[in-house]
């Protein structure tokens, strides 16, 4: 089961769609708004969850910084109630 709760958190520009995994017991997110990139993180506890989305995000600059290439910016939009982004 899934509990898709509409709450968002920020990191240095970065915007996370959260959801819940009810039978797995964890939190998990996804960066919105970017269109060639994908970074995930999930969290057993909220302060885990909050950790792994900033480890995520560094961890994609770490990886752009060794490949020469500009991180991705996110495109600015507003999230819809039914949003599946």
């Amino acid at each position: 089961m899934r509990y898709k709760p509409q709450d968002t958190m920020d990191y240095k520009g970065y915007t996370a769609k959260l959801t819940a995994d009810l039978d797995r017991k964890v939190m998990m997110g996804r960066v919105i708004g970017l269109r060639r990139s994908r970074i995930t993180f999930e969290g057993a506890s909220v302060v885990d969850l909050i950790v792994d989305f900033c480890r995520a995000v560094e961890t994609y600059f770490a990886e752009c910084r060794e490949k020469g290439i500009r991180p991705e910016k996110p495109r600015k939009r507003r999230l819809k109630p039914d949003d599946q982004e």
